[in-house]
């Protein structure tokens, strides 16, 4: 009779496995709204992470929908928007550290819009909610 070397015994192939199964399809969803908060706006650019949003997996990359509103001196509204990459779960080198992921960093160039005062919020489209507004900075 054969004897499996341990490291390679069929339980421990299905154990592996039925991990790597579960993380690509674990819900990843958050039970609070995601958060955007501003990161250095200023007059000609807007800067903003996010977090808490759906996670990209190892089955689907997810995205989010950044919204500005950018109010000019007259009170003339612009809204403009944008598709963002939602980060997925990482690990060091050595799986010490992990990070579960659903962050994003944005940044748009607000070129030709006078600034007033200006808002960001942001979607998460596999769950289907709205972060709260934040005023950014357009000093």
């Amino acid at each position: 009779m054969a004897i499996a070397h341990p490291r390679f015994h069929p339980r421990n192939v299905f154990a592996a496995v039925a991990l790597i199964a579960a993380l690509a399809a674990a819900p990843t969803t958050y039970a609070a709204a995601p958060v955007v908060r501003d990161t250095g706006s200023s007059w000609s650019t807007v800067r903003v992470a996010g977090s808490g949003f759906t996670p990209s997996n190892l089955v689907s990359t997810r995205q989010a929908y950044v919204q500005i509103e950018n109010v000019d001196p007259s009170g003339a509204i612009v809204d403009l928007g944008e598709n963002v990459t939602v980060s997925g779960m990482t690990c060091g080198a050595q799986r010490f550290t992990c990070t579960t992921g659903g962050t994003f960093a944005y940044e748009h160039y607000m070129q030709g819009y006078q600034c007033g005062r200006r808002y960001v919020r942001a979607y998460d489209y596999a769950t289907s909610v709205w972060s709260q507004w934040i005023q950014v900075d357009c000093a």
